[in-house]
């Protein structure tokens, strides 16, 4: 049965505008005023639909894939939790005030170095004398730093 344009987009429960975006989309095959088949519209139609409902049945997420991803995540949370537990994880703000902490004392030991060294350097009576005087200041300061035991936050 031969038909137009709007008996068509009525046949298939469609608007108007609708079907003509069909036929723009190239979904349907565009005909001649008026000398669309029914039968052949309704067909491709049903194509496209089946085809619309397949693509989403592969992107959407089933129910078993979504409970395996819960599971896993709900799993990696426990592990946290229990590497927590067995202090091999830390607690970030921890971390954080036992590294401000150690900057602290490494900025407190190089600004007193000139005032530590001052006197021995100007008694030097070399440069090279001065040198010495300096890499022995610093390396002593970089093994008291060396020593330092930070306590409270990291594993015993």
């Amino acid at each position: 049965m031969m038909a137009t344009a709007a008996q068509c987009a009525e046949h298939l429960f469609l608007k108007p505008r609708r079907f003509h975006e069909l036929l723009e989309q190239g979904i349907l095959t565009r005909q001649a005023r008026g000398s669309y088949d029914l039968a052949a519209i309704r067909e491709q139609y049903l194509a496209h639909l089946l085809e619309v409902a397949a693509s989403r049945g592969e992107d959407a997420p089933d129910l078993s894939q979504a409970r395996a991803r819960l599971a896993s995540e709900q799993a990696d949370a426990q592990a946290m939790k229990n590497a927590t537990m067995r202090e091999s994880l830390l607690e970030r703000e921890d971390v954080r005030t036992a590294v401000a902490t150690a900057f602290g004392r490494v900025r407190a030991k190089l600004l007193a170095l000139p005032a530590a060294l001052a006197p021995q350097a100007v008694e030097a009576q070399s440069i090279a004398e001065t040198r010495a005087v300096l890499e022995t200041g610093v390396w002593q300061a970089l093994n008291e730093l060396a020593a330092t035991k930070v306590v409270g936050c990291l594993p015993r």
